[in-house]
């Protein structure tokens, strides 16, 4: 038994290692993300077919069962589009140049998910817009990224003055 093993056996508490506590934070970001991830799925699947996110969720969930991700914050970012997404239209339309039914669906679901997070307050802006990037890059068409961000970034400062 090693001197950890023995002080938390002695102490009854999970004692975590300083290195173990950058790794813990890196792998509650990782399955954030992937809840992003499977969040902006479900809204695009949702733009798609019309589908309710009641339908939707249990899909993804059970087709995403073997991965570690953060079911918590996948169900508040579809209860939140869900709640509020003619809000969060409104709010993201005069940054764009376009009717947002012209919008590509993948910007559209990217572009929602983002106005969540920004309206929540649970995850810093800086985050919220960079994650809106990434999977613009991953999901998006080419330059996609870029208007993103644009939006975003422009719906951030908004919603500072609002405050």
């Amino acid at each position: 038994m090693s001197h950890d093993d023995k002080q938390t056996a002695t102490t009854g508490s999970l004692a975590v290692k300083p290195g173990k506590k950058r790794a813990v934070a890196q792998q509650a970001n990782i399955t954030r993300a992937r809840a992003r991830r499977f969040a902006m799925q479900a809204v695009y699947q949702h733009l798609l077919t019309g589908d309710e996110f009641a339908v939707i969720a249990p899909q993804v969930k059970a087709r995403e069962a073997d991965t570690d991700f953060d079911m918590f914050f996948f169900d508040d970012i579809l209860a939140g589009i869900s709640e509020f997404k003619d809000n969060f239209n409104t709010q993201l339309a005069p940054f764009v140049s376009r009717p947002l039914a012209q919008l590509d669906i993948v910007e559209h679901a990217i572009l929602l998910v983002g106005a969540y997070e920004l309206n929540n307050g649970g995850t810093p802006p800086k985050v919220a817009i960079n994650e809106a990037i990434i999977m613009a890059k991953k999901f998006g068409a080419d330059d996609s990224h870029k208007f993103i961000n644009s939006v975003m970034d422009k719906l951030y400062q908004s919603l500072k003055t609002d405050y």
